[in-house]
């Protein structure tokens, strides 16, 4: 197969009833996948947000001062990682389905929850 008859083969588009429903399956797991993945990234980053302000923790004190910079290390370590090498890592890991999607999407975006909670 060439890549002439791959195109000629896309048009004109299929557009049957059972093809449109398996569009629109996939376009609200694709949105389940994405929601689910900002909720959770969402409540992670509280805590991680917590221990990397530097209202909440005193500098003064060495064991806070090490809690402090080790989180915020964390963050800015996973917020650095883009989401696709996240998905390919959990792929790798879990297999491939929206879970791993989910987990892809909730490591990265806690670390950029966690930091703008954090200021």
């Amino acid at each position: 197969m060439d890549l002439s008859s791959f195109a000629v083969d896309m048009w004109p588009p299929d557009t049957t009833r059972q093809t449109m429903m398996m569009f629109a399956k996939s376009a609200l797991v694709t949105l389940e996948i994405a929601t689910l993945g900002t909720a959770i990234a969402a409540i992670a980053g509280i805590p991680m947000a917590i221990l990397s302000s530097r209202r909440v923790m005193d500098t003064d004190k060495l064991h806070e001062r090490i809690i402090l910079n080790g989180t915020r290390l964390i963050l800015n370590g996973v917020r650095s990682v883009h989401s696709l090498v996240w998905a390919i890592i959990f792929v790798a890991a879990l297999g491939l389905g929206p879970f791993a999607g989910v987990l892809a999407i909730a490591t990265h975006n806690s670390g950029v929850f966690g930091k703008m909670y954090s200021e």
